[in-house]
């Protein structure tokens, strides 16, 4: 039985393999990723049914039981979509994830300046700029 929301893709042959690390090793997953992980995957994989993979003949899914990227399912097609954008980012492009400055989350930035998540980032340029016309005020008189 499917739950809602499940993602299906029709070729999988057709998914790339996956990207290797330069030393030749599959990307590896830290705790907390690999819950996120089995989370997406218990919720959305299409090929996810009750602990193994249809593709693999009823065989117990292998991304489940591992803490490598061994699933080309789960690396290009629900990481792609967007519960698994953030996580994406945290095991492929770690120098694009940064930790905000002021309230420690971890966000996505494509710029090299940015030192503040989207929530923190709207507050201190609120302040910053009540302190410029503070400042402009008290000079003007």
């Amino acid at each position: 039985m499917k739950k809602k929301g499940k993602v299906i893709i029709p070729i999988i042959k057709a998914l790339n393999p996956i990207e290797r690390k330069p030393a030749g090793s599959l990307p590896r997953l830290t705790t907390h990723q690999r819950k996120h992980a089995n989370h997406i995957i218990r919720s959305y994989c299409s090929n996810y049914d009750d602990g193994s993979c249809i593709l693999l003949n009823e065989s117990p899914c292998p991304q489940i039981m591992t803490k490598s990227v061994i699933c080309r399912f789960f690396r290009y097609v629900l990481l792609e979509e967007l519960q698994g954008l953030l996580l994406k980012a945290e095991i492929f492009n770690r120098d694009i994830l940064k930790i905000c400055s002021v309230c420690g989350s971890k966000y996505q930035s494509i710029g090299n300046r940015a030192k503040y998540c989207e929530t923190c980032k709207r507050n201190i340029h609120r302040k910053q700029k009540a302190e410029s016309k503070r400042r402009k005020g008290m000079v003007d008189k």
